[in-house]
């Protein structure tokens, strides 16, 4: 089992609403790139070195609503490198199925997984949190082991005829 779990933003904070392309650098730009997408291939890669004589794996990658859905939390270094995961996901399911690798995504919207997150929620405007949770149909966000579980599921026998696919762990913010 390998679970590509990494997020990085780069340049702006995910509540900096005036991330745009203009203001993103280059090197923004290629840390971004690399750390939510070059990491997941080159993990990846060698797992599946391990997996193939095996003839047994799953890879679960950890996407992010922002593939899914452009916002203005984020800039767009981290919104492209999340959408090629997910390409990527799809891509590697297809080429590794015939050797027994499952590959699949997590796409978690807001999750309030660590104190760096909290902090940013409690730097929002009352307003801002409002605006921001009328926008879930759940009403509220997500919590760490709501992600851990749906990767639980993506890694047991039971998700055994599941590959090249995304569940959307996000209150219903974004439906497909």
């Amino acid at each position: 089992i390998l679970v590509n779990n990494v997020g990085g933003s780069g340049g702006g904070s995910a509540g900096d609403t005036s991330v745009r392309i203009a203001e993103v650098g280059e090197e923004d730009w290629d840390k971004v790139i690399r750390a939510n997408l070059k990491s997941t291939f080159l993990c990846s890669r060698k797992a599946t070195e391990l997996m193939k004589p095996l003839r047994s794996g799953k890879i679960v990658n950890i996407a992010s609503r922002s593939a899914r859905r452009a916002t203005d939390h984020q800039g767009p270094q981290y919104h492209t490198s999340k959408s090629a995961v997910l390409g990527l996901t799809r891509q590697l399911a297809r080429d590794l199925a015939p050797c027994g690798i499952y590959v699949n995504a997590v796409a978690p919207g807001f999750i309030l997984s660590s104190p760096r997150a909290e902090r940013r929620w409690k730097e929002r405007t009352e307003e801002e949190r409002r605006v921001y949770l009328a926008d879930i149909p759940l009403g509220r966000l997500g919590k760490p082991e709501e992600v851990a579980h749906a990767v639980a599921f993506l890694c047991s026998d039971e998700s055994n005829y599941i590959t090249g696919m995304t569940i959307d762990i996000n209150g219903g913010s974004f439906m497909m």
